[in-house]
């Protein structure tokens, strides 16, 4: 279920911004802990780049679970609904 007025070329958009965002995150992870003790200035910058991605990623996926929120409800409901 989609809240009204959203398109299911938005949630097809923020579904490719959550991946890309998570290859963001994995990449500067891996280059951050790649990088040499030495150059403590790529370092900084793999953290700092971690660390943007990582927000928002959680903003998006925020946002995504919003977009979403009457299907998750209704499946909550389905699924605690009493056996009376």
């Amino acid at each position: 279920m989609i809240i009204k007025g959203v398109k299911p070329r938005t949630h097809l958009m923020i579904d490719f911004l959550l991946f890309a965002l998570l290859g963001a995150v994995v990449f500067s992870a891996i280059m951050e802990h790649a990088a040499s003790q030495d150059d403590t200035h790529l370092q900084f910058m793999f953290h700092r780049m971690h660390g943007i991605a990582g927000g928002t990623m959680c903003l998006t996926l925020g946002l995504h679970l919003y977009l979403h929120l009457p299907w998750i409800w209704s499946q909550w409901t389905r699924l605690f609904k009493s056996q009376a």
